[in-house]
């Protein structure tokens, strides 16, 4: 599992001083809605251009995320 935030310039670890960040898989796309939730969860943290294999294993962490 990777320990470390996909989204450009972020250098969010999960680390015992992280411990309140959740980290979140990017959606798979065997859906169109999922497709499209993927491709605009790519586009937001600039990763247009990673391989497939690189994408499906990253993780994005909580901070990028607007609550409520």
């Amino acid at each position: 599992m990777p320990d470390t935030c996909c989204a450009f310039k972020c250098s969010n670890r999960r680390i015992e001083a992280n411990k309140h960040l959740r980290f979140y898989l990017i959606p798979s796309k065997n859906t169109e809605a999922k497709a499209e939730r993927r491709a605009r969860w790519i586009s937001a943290i600039k990763r247009d251009k990673w391989p497939e294999e690189k994408i499906n294993d990253a993780r994005l962490c909580g901070a990028h995320f607007v609550t409520g």
